[in-house]
């Protein structure tokens, strides 16, 4: 796992020293080697900065073939590249590493762009080809890497993170139109914070050359709503030898490996299937001062079950208020929660515990359907007694949860009913994002709430996606569609995974987006992701023998750090620190909120409802991220 990134400069010769300094604003992705490749004619320059996990003593990159003119720059992880690397050493190939990302150079001499179909894994890449004069910069299936780029008057600048390409001058201006879509909780598909600062978007490649720049899907999520081919013991069986499998590809490293932890079924899952595999495993876990939030108890349990060592960090609310503006510096984007900044925190445990790789649980509820709104999805596609007694239920389930909830607002909106009329139906994570965005609605400013007015962000979204893909899908899959395209890249593998451990450099595997484990779930019927009341109903079977029954038991408690807001007298730490920054003349400045309705909102929260207090919080980490933004970022490139 590492940084990387390129530049393409056509009107005048790269300077050495500044691809060295964007290389070291990478430094906590590759903290163990850094390198730059400058061409000839000082036109094109590639940047590295190595986390040494693979090939320990001879992995630096750029990795090349200059007898064809072919260099590359690889962060990430190619599973089953052994068995690529044999074929093509038997072939006569030389390879001048023993990393993994080596493979890249043989497969894109053989195939071209069309190598997407043997690589399974984890990954950004970019190769420069001398000889047809273009750059090939690629971003895996589900966006686990990223990768950023700037197209300026024919110059090209990509990179890992942004600060890298600030670094190589760019300038830091606010895009209103896409902070205005974050707002109301539909995350552009490939725009960033940040003005003509784009994003590579997952299962995509761009082709740069001379003079222009084209983009190319190479995969998409499919579903398969068809009749049941196997029994409910088959899907279960196939789907465990495919997580297998999975995980035994994650488990290869030439440093130890670690597991996140949490006590839900998912890390459970893989971290019994992967005890089974390994012994001496070494677990960590992150616990809250709140014991609603806190599962630590049920990670022990696991733990012990399973003969696996646990290291588990308390984190305190004044933790999470003090770390929130670095949290914010890694993630360069707006946040409506703090379960990033925990897992910020929980990373840096893994890091001093002496670890640079873990296996986590992220990508199980995307792919098998297990998030509350896929279950109210599900009630809705019912009908009479039945929809009314699933939610009843679902309302009871998630109250007895106390932390998530489903839709309860009005929702015979305009913009709302042209989302139902396209898709079938109102999703109801969207429905979420409507409540949050309309939360919004009461902070800001007269200039920005004109932007605000004309931009129906889930118009834009759809546009930007394949709709055919899910037109005669069950609409709990086209949910997790929708899920996959906007929450998964930008909050569950970016804020909660890789920005957030990359931080710490800490490189998260995870088997639950192996691209053979997605493709299988994708044709499971609907019955074995949610039956009744149970959400990813055929991982908790799959597992059932290995883990204890009270987290077979369990279902779906999203992980989630202490709220800053309650109805308490007494005040938080992190209702403090919102405080302090929305008195602050430096969040006047911000071209988004008017001061005083930001405080208005604030001073009003002890007197809403827990569920409104919920929805207004997601505002005030929004408002705090967006002020964090704009002191990392846009005033530092003012200056």
């Amino acid at each position: 796992m590492c940084g990387i990134l390129s530049v393409w400069n056509k009107k005048e010769p790269l300077q050495p020293g500044v691809l060295v300094k964007a290389v070291e604003t990478l430094h906590h992705r590759g903290p163990d080697a850094k390198n730059t490749w400058l061409s000839s004619d000082k036109q094109i320059g590639l940047g590295h900065a190595r986390l040494s996990i693979i090939g320990l003593s001879n992995g630096i990159q750029p990795v090349s073939n200059t007898e064809k003119g072919i260099y590359a720059v690889v962060n990430g992880e190619f599973y089953d590249y052994l068995k690529i690397r044999k074929h093509y050493e038997k072939s006569g190939y030389k390879f001048t590493t023993d990393t993994d990302s080596e493979i890249i150079i043989p497969l894109y001499l053989e195939y071209g762009t069309q190598l997407f179909t043997k690589l399974n894994g984890e990954f950004a890449f970019i190769i420069w080809d001398e000889r047809k004069k273009q750059m090939i910069c690629a971003r895996d299936r589900f966006g686990i890497k990223p990768l950023f780029y700037v197209w300026d008057k024919g110059n090209f600048y990509a990179a890992s993170e942004i600060k890298a390409l600030l670094a190589l001058g760019i300038r830091a201006e606010w895009d209103e139109h896409n902070a205005s879509m974050i707002f109301q909780g539909v995350p552009s598909l490939s725009g960033s914070c940040f003005k003509n600062i784009a994003q590579v978007k997952p299962g995509h490649f761009l082709v740069v050359s001379q003079d222009t720049l084209t983009e190319h899907e190479y995969w998409n999520f499919t579903y398969q709503d068809s009749h049941q081919k196997y029994s409910d013991a088959e899907y279960i069986a196939l789907f465990r030898e495919k997580l297998n499998t999975a995980i035994q590809r994650r488990l290869i490293a030439d440093v130890p490996v670690g597991f996140y932890l949490s006590g839900g079924i998912d890390s459970s899952a893989v971290m019994a299937l992967s005890a089974k595999l390994g012994k001496n495993l070494q677990a960590f876990n992150i616990s809250f001062d709140n014991e609603v939030f806190d599962e630590e108890k049920f990670a022990q349990e696991l733990a012990s079950h399973t003969g696996v060592k646990l290291s588990s960090i308390k984190v305190t609310q004044q933790e999470i208020a003090d770390s929130f503006s670095d949290a914010i510096f890694h993630r360069e984007g707006l946040v409506y929660q703090t379960n990033g900044v925990a897992k910020y925190l929980l990373s840096k445990h893994v890091f001093d515990s002496g670890y640079k790789v873990v296996l986590t649980g992220e990508g199980a509820d995307e792919v098998l359907a297990g998030y509350p709104s896929f279950r109210e999805d599900m009630a809705n596609s019912l009908g009479g007694l039945e929809k009314e007694f699933l939610f009843d239920q679902l309302k009871e389930s998630h109250e007895l949860a106390g932390a998530a909830f489903i839709s309860e607002g009005s929702y015979n909106h305009t913009a709302l009913k042209e989302i139902k009329s396209k898709l079938g139906y109102m999703p109801s994570l969207w429905k979420m994002s409507f409540d949050v965005g309309h939360s919004m609605q009461t902070v800001y400013s007269l200039p920005f709430q004109e932007i605000v007015t004309v931009c129906n962000p889930m118009l834009i979204f759809l546009k930007e996606i394949s709709l055919p893909n899910i037109q005669n899908a069950h609409i709990v899959n086209k949910s997790a569609y929708l899920f996959c395209k906007s929450f998964l890249p930008e909050l569950v593998l970016s804020y909660l995974g890789d920005r957030m451990e990359m931080a710490h450099s800490i490189e998260g595997r995870l088997p639950f987006l192996d691209v053979e484990v997605v493709e299988f779930a994708n044709q499971l019927p609907i019955a074995l992701k949610i039956r009744g009341l149970k959400e990813k109903f055929v991982l908790y079977e799959a597992v059932k023998d290995l883990i204890p029954a009270s987290i077979y038991q369990r279902n779906k408690h999203t992980f989630s750090a202490p709220h800053a807001i309650n109805d308490t007298e007494k005040k938080s730490p992190l209702e403090v620190h919102i405080h302090d920054v929305i008195h602050s003349r430096d969040f006047i400045a911000l071209p988004f909120f008017d001061q005083k309705k930001a405080i208005q909102l604030f001073d009003t929260m002890k007197s809403k409802s827990k569920r409104d207090r919920m929805i207004a919080e997601s505002s005030f980490n929004l408002m705090l991220s967006a002020y964090y933004l704009d002191k990392h970022f846009i005033k530092s490139s003012e200056s």
